[in-house]
């Protein structure tokens, strides 16, 4: 009877191990996997900012350009008008 209860501990040891075994092979998996969402969620919001700022970048750029052309078209403007000033006198 001695071996019979000493074969169930040893069964029941071997139980227990294997459980929590088990438990720490699940937390593990579930903490690896929170890490995986988390760097993916962080790698997307960044690349967001970075869209977002990088459109604003080109906008500023779009304006300074838009004011050079301005300025460019005014210029070529005077001379002809002045050009047309000294053709008809």
């Amino acid at each position: 009877m001695s071996r019979d209860r000493d074969s169930v501990r040893i069964t029941t040891g071997s139980l227990r191990r294997h459980l929590a075994n088990r438990r720490v092979y699940v937390i593990g998996g579930f903490c690896v996997a929170i890490t995986i969402v988390a760097a993916c969620l962080s790698v997307g919001l960044l690349r967001r900012d970075r869209i977002q700022n990088e459109m604003s970048n080109a906008n500023d750029l779009a304006i300074v350009l838009a004011a050079q052309a301005a300025r460019s078209f005014q210029a070529v403007d005077l001379v002809v008008q002045e050009t047309r000033g000294m053709v008809l006198v």
